[in-house]
């Protein structure tokens, strides 16, 4: 039984929603509706994601969890047709996996902003990892440990990659 539905091409509808914002009757607004209610509804039961795969060096899936947030509270008529949370999937982490540059921290940095933001919008966090993101070079075993905390406080903690993001998302 499908029990999540992560729902691609919704930015175009609902980026820069809030209050007063005319992207609640942006062209798709009802047929993006429906699709929730439907698939919401009591009988079907299933969990919508808004899923994001900008896949940018700049991690700009983090920018569009406000926006789902602010479509749930300004956009949604009723509570099935809200989000229930948002994918990101962003590929651009295995072509910097391993780098000294402090790309690695700053994609954990921005997952972190992603899973505020989502907290804050009483919605779920998704993060699609590649299995190997955990590794620097599976044929020698060497992990790819990264010393990270969240900003803001919080210890800072050596462990590979992918034990970051499952730490920060609330499913991968």
């Amino acid at each position: 039984r499908v029990t999540h539905i992560l729902l691609s091409r919704v930015s175009n509808i609902v980026v820069d929603a809030g209050p007063g914002s005319s992207a609640c009757n942006a062209p798709g607004t009802e047929t993006l509706k429906a699709t929730l209610r439907e698939a919401r509804a009591p009988s079907v039961g299933v969990k919508v994601y808004a899923l994001f795969s900008i896949d940018d060096e700049a991690f700009s899936e983090a920018d569009r969890v406000p926006d789902v947030v602010a479509w749930n509270q300004y956009c949604a008529t009723c509570p099935n047709e809200k989000f229930d949370g948002v994918a990101i999937n962003n590929e651009r982490f295995s072509t910097k996996k391993c780098d000294a540059d402090g790309s690695e921290e700053f994609i954990l940095n921005r997952l972190w902003d992603a899973k505020v933001a989502a907290a804050a919008g009483d919605i779920k966090l998704h993060f699609s990892i590649g299995w190997h993101w955990g590794w620097c070079d599976v044929g020698l075993g060497i992990l790819n440990n990264i010393a990270w905390g969240p900003p803001g406080g919080g210890p800072i903690v050596t462990k590979p990659a992918n034990e970051h993001f499952i730490d920060i998302a609330d499913s991968v």
